[in-house]
């Protein structure tokens, strides 16, 4: 979830309590624009450094979907799962 937005990017907050620096480049894909705001919840694809990623993409997530996340400690992979109709 976005806590916080800075001049070139925001930062979360994710699960394991990690507040993580996201950069948004010029080369930062942004299929649905840019208008992010604190408290939306997020996907991004990019590559890891300790606390600072640097975006390669970004994706608002809305609660019709499900995640499921695979990290590793230089790159991070997250895929979608669409929510069974109950």
């Amino acid at each position: 979830m976005i806590s916080q937005i800075v001049e070139d990017g925001f930062v979360i907050s994710n699960r394991r309590q990690e507040d993580l620096e996201i950069e948004l480049t010029s080369k930062t894909r942004l299929p649905y624009g840019a208008d992010f705001e604190t408290g939306d919840f997020v996907v991004i694809f990019g590559e890891r450094d300790e606390d600072h990623i640097i975006a390669y993409g970004v994706q608002k997530v809305g609660r019709d979907r499900n995640l499921i996340a695979a990290t590793s400690s230089q790159q991070m992979r997250i895929h979608f799962v669409p929510r069974k109709e109950l």
